[in-house]
């Protein structure tokens, strides 16, 4: 029992952690090249995580896959605050930035109110959900993580927040808009 603990160990330390798994796409994958269609990537994400989580582990599915996202964002979010500082304008021009040439889609920041603890964003063409069928729900669980975790890291401090989606492309709005609200204290 000791030996598979000190193997599980010695093998998570000598796995990267962050955005250092994505590795080098392009080189890996000569002909293919470094990108998927997004339909590809909706049944993945949509189907094949959310689908079978949620036949899995019920409707806590959802918190899994908002945490995952939370990950993704802190790790992105340290790559662009070591470019930018803790200069809110840059660093939201070069998160808008990066989103755009990811192809995750078009952010925009609908209301700032810091001093409140109440950031609202919104992502139009969002490679989750633009186009898809109206499914009556919010889909974008990863994204509001995501988003919760470039918040975190941008306030630092270990200052907390949750992000919530109140409109998505599932639920017929045409667009996705995230409220975060930065715990206090």
């Amino acid at each position: 029992m000791t030996k598979t603990t000190t193997k599980t160990t010695a093998r998570a330390k000598a796995v990267p952690r962050g955005l250092e798994l994505i590795g080098h796409p392009a080189e890996g994958r000569p002909t293919l090249g470094p990108t998927i269609p997004v339909d590809l990537f909706r049944a993945l994400r949509l189907i094949g995580v959310m689908e079978g989580l949620e036949d899995t582990i019920g409707k806590e599915s959802a918190s899994l896959v908002y945490s995952s996202g939370k990950y993704l964002g802190y790790g992105l979010g340290k790559a662009i605050m070591e470019q930018t500082g803790r200069d809110l304008t840059r660093y939201a021009e070069a998160l808008t930035a990066k989103l755009k040439e990811l192809g995750v889609g078009l952010l925009s920041i609908l209301e700032l109110k810091l001093d409140e603890g109440i950031v609202r964003f919104q992502v139009d063409e969002c490679v989750t959900c633009a186009g898809m069928p109206v499914v009556g729900r919010a889909v974008c669980h990863f994204e509001a993580g995501f988003i919760g975790g470039l918040m975190e890291v941008f306030l630092g401090g270990g200052r907390k927040c949750h992000v919530k989606e109140t409109k998505c492309n599932g639920m017929g709005d045409g667009t996705c808009e995230f409220e975060v609200r930065i715990k206090q204290g």
